[in-house]
C-alpha cells in the first residue's frame, strides 16, 4: 500500500514540472503571453497566484478587445493597479485605437507612459490610430532616466515644459505631426540620442537641429507643409534618405555612409 502511494505522488509531481521550474524561468515564459492569458493563470494553482504582477515586458493591443475601449481601459489600468509595485518594467508597448473623446484618451494613455516611467521602463512603443492624440502637452513633465529606446507612432508631438531622458540612444517617429519647437525641444531633451529615425512625418517648424546623433533616415516626411529643406548635424556618420526632394546638410564632414533610395 505505502508503495502504491509514492508511485501516485510522482506521477502528480511528474504530470506538473512546469510549476516546478524557479519563479524567474516561469516569469519568462509569462512575458511571452498575452497579458489577459498571462493574468489568467492565476487560476490554476497557489503557486501561479501572482506570478503574472511581475512580469517586466507588457505588450497591451486595443484591437484583441475588438475595438472596445472601455474594456481595455478597465483591463489595462486594472492590470497595472494590481502589479507588483516594486517589479521593474523593461518594455511597455501600446497599441491604442483612439476614440472620439480623445481628452479623455489624453489623460489615460499619459497615466500608463508615466507608470512605465516611474518603473524604470527601457524600452517604450506608443502605436495609435485613429483620432490623433497627443504626446505631450505644454504643461507635461517628462523624465526617465532608464528609456533608452522609443517608438512614437500615429501621435500629435506638442511642446513639454520639462523633458529629460538623458540616456536614450534611439528614437522612431512613424507617422508623427510635430507642432511648434516640439520636435527641437524633444531632440534637446535626448543628450545620448544616437539614432533617430523619421518615417511619413510632418514638423511643422523652419529648421531641426541635432546635436549627438551619428545615424539619421528620414523617409516621405516634410517639414513646415514643404519636403524637408534644412537639417543641422554636428556628429552625423551615416544618413538614409526616401521621398523627400529638398535637403540641405550643414557639417557633413564627419558622414563615413549616406544612402539616398530617392530624389532628395
Amino acid at each position: 500500500m505505502e508503495v502504491i502511494i509514492n508511485k501516485k505522488k510522482t506521477r502528480s509531481e511528474n504530470s506538473d514540472r512546469i510549476s516546478n521550474l524557479p519563479d524567474s524561468l516561469l516569469i519568462d515564459i509569462l512575458a511571452l503571453l498575452d497579458p489577459r492569458d498571462a493574468a489568467q493563470t492565476c487560476i490554476l494553482s497557489k503557486r501561479w497566484y501572482n506570478l503574472w504582477a511581475f512580469v517586466p515586458s507588457l505588450s497591451f493591443d486595443m484591437e484583441k478587445f475588438k475595438g472596445k475601449a472601455d474594456n481595455f481601459n478597465n483591463f489595462v489600468s486594472s492590470f497595472l493597479r494590481l502589479r507588483d509595485k516594486a517589479s521593474d518594467v523593461h518594455k511597455f508597448a501600446l497599441r491604442y485605437a483612439v476614440p472620439l473623446d480623445t481628452k479623455f484618451s489624453d489623460l489615460v494613455i499619459w497615466a500608463w507612459i508615466m507608470y512605465a516611467s516611474e518603473h524604470k521602463v527601457k524600452n517604450l512603443v506608443v502605436h495609435l490610430f485613429g483620432w490623433p492624440c497627443h504626446f505631450l502637452s505644454n504643461k507635461s513633465r517628462f523624465h526617465c532616466d532608464t528609456l533608452e529606446n522609443l517608438h512614437l507612432c500615429g501621435i500629435v508631438l506638442m511642446e513639454a515644459d520639462d523633458l529629460c531622458l538623458p540616456k536614450l540612444k534611439t528614437l522612431s517617429l512613424i507617422d508623427v505631426t510635430a507642432h511648434g519647437e516640439s520636435i527641437q525641444k524633444l531632440l534637446s531633451g535626448c543628450p545620448a540620442l544616437i539614432t533617430l529615425i523619421m518615417c511619413y512625418s510632418t514638423m511643422y517648424t523652419s529648421s531641426i537641429s541635432f546635436g549627438s546623433i551619428k545615424s539619421l533616415t528620414i523617409e516621405c516626411c516634410t517639414l513646415g507643409g514643404s519636403l524637408i529643406s534644412r537639417l543641422l548635424v554636428l556628429n552625423l556618420e551615416f544618413v538614409e534618405g526616401k521621398g523627400a526632394r529638398v535637403i540641405t546638410f550643414n557639417n557633413m564632414f564627419r558622414v563615413t555612409k549616406a544612402i539616398n533610395r530617392g530624389a532628395w
